[in-house]
């Protein structure tokens, strides 16, 4: 299994790269809305929720600018507007996927180019303009550790950089510059907004809370030390938001897809917490919702979890019920 997908992992999407980096961002108009998203790999799960939640308020996003996991979820909901779609390209696809095996390279074990054919397949924009809400990725530069930042030409490689993991992923060679993931200096990129003066930034932080239980390992210490210097990083950005989401993610890894149900709802809670902020703030700008959303009752924020719980009851009445059959037969 492993030799086979190395063998597809080596397959490099047929992208044409233009051979100069391309030109920034340009808007005509001035965002009424930015929404930000920061990094977490499978914690990036809970950006769906608090989008759905923005959608279905009338919140009109003009801007999204993305990092890791941000990036992707920024890629899928700009590319049409919807949560739904977003939620069932991203949710019915197999990690593998997503992610893949490399060659065993000694600078990281996976290329990302199953993340590229992911989003060549998923998206129906194959570049930034061509997206209906527009789009900025932060990246790392291995070189001058700086963020390098991309909101132009092919969607794709921008994104696979903005993901490049270092150590996981191979760092990845675009418009001569080598590029890691943007967490690593920029794990939510607030400042990219700013030079666009949006009337209002939500920013959605989807860090990993601090565990009460003390670290008894090396590699426990080191953990919670970066995610420490994580927070103090993000703090000045987040100072220049006008609304912070926090998603309850708990401890959730980078690599916990196995909780996505749970991150999402994370997302669904946190949001809903801050709409009336969001509502009265939008109000006090005079910013105009967009239409009311109008959704069947099975998708609504609000019913998740207890559609679950009544699934999950159903499920073990309808147990009992064969198991009593079976038993008496």
């Amino acid at each position: 299994m492993l030799l086979l997908l190395a063998g597809c992992a080596g397959m490099r999407p047929d992208i044409e790269i233009p051979a100069a980096p391309p030109p920034p961002l340009k808007l005509n108009y001035q965002p009424q809305v930015a929404v930000v998203l920061g990094g977490g790999g499978a914690r990036g799960y809970a950006h769906i929720g608090v989008l759905k939640v923005l959608h279905d308020a009338g919140v009109p996003i003009n801007l999204i600018a993305g990092t890791s996991a941000g990036s992707l979820i920024g890629a899928l909901y700009a590319d049409t507007a919807s949560p739904t779609d977003t939620y069932n390209r991203i949710f019915y696809t197999h990690f593998w996927k997503l992610a893949d095996i490399g060659n065993l390279n000694l600078k990281g074990i996976m290329t990302g180019y199953h993340l590229q054919r992911f989003l060549l397949t998923n998206l129906k924009a194959h570049d930034f303009n061509q997206l209906k809400i527009p789009l900025i990725v932060a990246t790392t530069d291995l070189t001058t550790g700086k963020t390098y930042v991309i909101s132009n030409g092919p969607i794709a490689p921008a994104v696979q950089a903005s993901s490049a993991i270092p150590g996981v992923f191979l760092p990845v060679h675009l418009y001569g510059h080598v590029l890691v993931d943007g967490g690593v200096s920029d794990s939510i990129p607030v400042n990219l907004v700013k030079p666009y003066r949006p009337s209002v930034i939500i920013a959605v932080d989807i860090s990993p809370q601090l565990s009460q239980k003390m670290p008894a390992t090396a590699t426990g210490i080191l953990e919670r030390s970066l995610l420490i210097l994580r927070e103090k990083a993000s703090a000045q950005n987040l100072q220049e938001a006008n609304i912070t989401i926090r998603p309850h993610v708990g401890q959730a890894g980078a690599f916990d897809v196995k909780d996505k149900h749970q991150l999402y709802d994370a997302g669904v809670q946190a949001a809903q917490q801050q709409l009336p902020a969001i509502l009265k703030l939008l109000k006090e700008k005079n910013i105009t919702l967009s239409s009311a959303q109008h959704v069947g009752w099975a998708v609504k924020p609000n019913n998740i979890l207890t559609v679950r719980r009544r699934f999950t009851q159903l499920n073990k009445y309808f147990f009992r019920f064969t198991s009593g059959n079976r038993s008496t037969a």
